[in-house]
């Protein structure tokens, strides 16, 4: 079940690992993820763990275990991240943050989604939300 928030917030039911891939290009390519998969560069990506097992040999798993909270902003709204990411760092919540064109995910250790949520909601991040 997805949980949702009244704040422009969702978040995966599923967990996402960071993972490192020898010649990424080409094996992401074979190994057909799709748009579920995040580029960190270096030959480092955030995938689903149910995609984990779709993944080529020699692939190394470095952090497991991490929750996506999709947060809806207006385009370009800098603000929001920013915000969002300072209300985490307050509360001792590490992510990792990929913008696109429908506002932003988060990415926070499976342990501290409690928290990250409280802290997100209490940043009062609705404020960026598109106007529709």
């Amino acid at each position: 079940m997805v949980a949702r928030s009244s704040q422009n917030l969702v978040v995966s039911p599923d967990l996402w690992a960071v993972v490192s891939l020898p010649e990424h290009e080409r094996l992401l390519a074979a190994a057909g993820l799709g748009d579920d998969v995040r580029a960190l560069g270096g030959g480092s990506f955030v995938v689903s763990e149910p995609d984990l097992q779709r993944l080529p040999g020699g692939t190394q798993v470095s952090v497991e275990r991490w929750r996506r909270i999709a947060v809806r902003t207006a385009l370009g709204r800098i603000e929001a991240i920013a915000a969002a990411c300072s209300a985490l760092a307050e509360v001792g919540v590490p992510a990792l943050v990929f913008a696109h064109a429908k506002g932003f995910d988060l990415f926070v250790p499976q342990e501290k989604i409690g928290r990250a949520l409280a802290a997100l909601r209490q940043a009062r991040l609705e404020r960026f939300a598109p106007q529709l």
